[in-house]
């Protein structure tokens, strides 16, 4: 994502690795609960797999209702809170792969 770096989500995305995933084929979806008709979704997981929390969604009325930069700011910063504050990890479900 392109933010100025001293930007408040700026400041908050430099403490991240961000992934941009184009292709799903070996990703396991089994892990992300998710909508196939949102616009964009952001996952904020750890390097185990771990999700904490998922960024994104819509209503009938667009599908940008609830995208916009301070709700990112704000779920980029509960992200980290939720890192620092690390939860066992609850165990992972069955893999689930799409098909090709």
């Amino acid at each position: 994502m392109l933010s100025p770096k001293d930007s408040p989500l700026g400041k908050l995305l430099r403490q991240y690795v961000t992934v941009r995933i184009i292709r799903m084929d070996n990703i396991d979806i089994g892990l992300f609960e998710h909508d196939r008709n949102n616009t964009i979704y952001f996952y904020i997981l750890n390097a185990d797999e771990q999700i904490y929390m998922r960024y994104g969604g819509r209503d009938n009325a667009s599908p940008d209702t609830y995208l916009n930069l301070e709700s990112l700011t704000l779920a980029a910063a509960k992200g980290l809170e939720l890192h620092a504050n690390r939860p066992s990890a609850p165990p992972r479900p069955k893999p689930d792969f799409p098909k090709n």
